[in-house]
């Protein structure tokens, strides 16, 4: 079977100068959620990784994490695409903590 690996939104628009693993951002009401993408996946250490058997990584800037199945992921992405804002447009403090928040996780 072909390994999974989803697509990053457009990097010239959306994800100028993000890091490789960031694959998503969107603005809430709330405030702003990342989606993860690369190394950053949380799959099954017993299967290979799939469609099937990926979990895309979350984190809203409110600290709290979650996770979508690729199918879910995908679905999600298409529905919030006119949330999505660019990676630049995100306060810098937030980027940085971002940042630091997915290198501590290593």
């Amino acid at each position: 079977m072909k390994q999974y690996t989803p697509r990053r939104a457009n990097k010239t628009r959306w994800l100028q100068s993000a890091p490789d693993y960031i694959l998503d951002v969107f603005k809430h009401k709330e405030g702003y959620e990342f989606l993860f993408t690369g190394e950053k996946m949380l799959t099954s250490r017993e299967v290979p990784r799939t469609y099937a058997n990926t979990q895309i990584q979350g984190w809203y800037e409110r600290e709290s994490w979650f996770s979508l199945s690729a199918h879910e992921c995908a679905q999600y992405r298409y529905r919030m695409g006119k949330k999505r804002v660019r990676w630049l447009d995100v306060p810098e403090r937030l980027r940085i903590t971002v940042i630091q928040k997915i290198e501590l996780e290593d």
